[in-house]
């Protein structure tokens, strides 16, 4: 209850946002939180990150996510090199009833985890996994730089 006796209603989302601390259980199992489970469903996509960590999209927005780089040419190498390393390091799995899934054996070294414990960022359209240390530094960059990092995206659209 807010102050006051009003009733706080929760906002309805289709988007993830929000940071969660995790832990891995045994078996490098991980519990989505339930914000985010919700929006994901029970199956998903998980692959390499750009910045050493991982990529979580559920199977409707992979394919949004995935989409412009279906039409690149055999011949564009950059383009095949993309697909490489987001289509060949990606995983479907499965959330089971208390929504943990299993991080896949190869993926387990691309987020160089020194500890049990790892970040889920919600991205709008994706979640990402983190290294608590990678985690915080990516989080310091941001908020010292975010304001020219803004303005250079503003410029560039």
């Amino acid at each position: 209850m807010a102050q006051g006796g009003t009733k706080v209603s929760t906002l309805k989302t289709d988007f993830y946002s929000g940071v969660y601390k995790l832990r891995m259980l045994d078996g490098y199992r991980i519990v989505m939180p339930s914000q985010i489970r919700n929006i994901l469903g029970k199956e998903a996509i998980i692959t390499k990150g750009f910045e050493a960590n991982l990529i979580i999209v559920d199977i409707q927005r992979w394919e949004h996510l995935i989409g412009p780089l279906k039409n690149v040419s055999f011949l564009n190498t950059e383009g095949r090199d993309t697909l490489r390393f987001l289509v060949g390091s990606a995983y479907h799995v499965s959330l089971d009833r208390q929504g943990r899934l299993v991080i896949p054996k190869p993926l387990r070294k691309s987020i160089k985890l020194k500890t049990q414990e790892l970040y889920c960022v919600g991205v709008y359209n994706w979640i990402e996994l983190w290294d608590p240390a990678a985690w915080h530094k990516k989080e310091r960059f941001l908020e010292k730089n975010v304001g020219d990092i803004a303005q250079q995206f503003v410029q560039a659209s």
